[in-house]
């Protein structure tokens, strides 16, 4: 008897498991940080400086610092603010390569700032389904766009 194996009860495991799940939800903001570049880190600190110019147009107060480093400052983001701050972006000249891609950086934030396990819970899962409906500007979209200004 004694190379019996004790096992841990199924509560064990469970109670385990749940505070294994709360360190990884608290940590997926930061393991994030931990596995982007410095050169990524720049970029997305200018992506998020001009998201803030754009909240800032509508008396919203957020620093980029903020939006990088705290999920919280993410609470109240909808579809509709991502929605606008690309209709903002072409209004304000920017190229569509780099409308498309400050999109990504924002809704890769509000990823972070989503639902668990991929996010740490500050925007609930059907505020975090809309928002990754907006979508970037395609090309032949873009033509259009232009044409129709003229």
């Amino acid at each position: 008897m004694s190379d019996m194996i004790i096992r841990p009860s199924s509560g064990d495991m469970q109670a385990a498991g749940q505070v294994a799940n709360v360190y990884a939800q608290s940590n997926v903001w930061d393991i994030y940080h931990q596995e982007i570049t410095e050169n990524t880190r720049k970029r997305q600190m200018n992506d998020l400086a001009s998201y803030c110019a754009y909240l800032d147009a509508m008396t919203i107060k957020r620093t980029a610092d903020e939006l990088f480093n705290d999920p919280v400052a993410w609470a109240g983001t909808t579809y509709g603010l991502l929605a606008g701050y690309v209709e903002w972006s072409m209004q304000q000249g920017y190229s569509i390569g780099t409308i498309n891609v400050r999109l990504a950086t924002l809704r890769k934030y509000c990823i972070l700032a989503g639902p668990s396990p991929d996010g740490v819970d500050v925007l609930d899962r059907d505020t975090l389904l809309l928002i990754q409906t907006v979508k970037g500007i395609a090309g032949k979209k873009a033509r259009n766009r232009i044409e129709n200004e003229r």
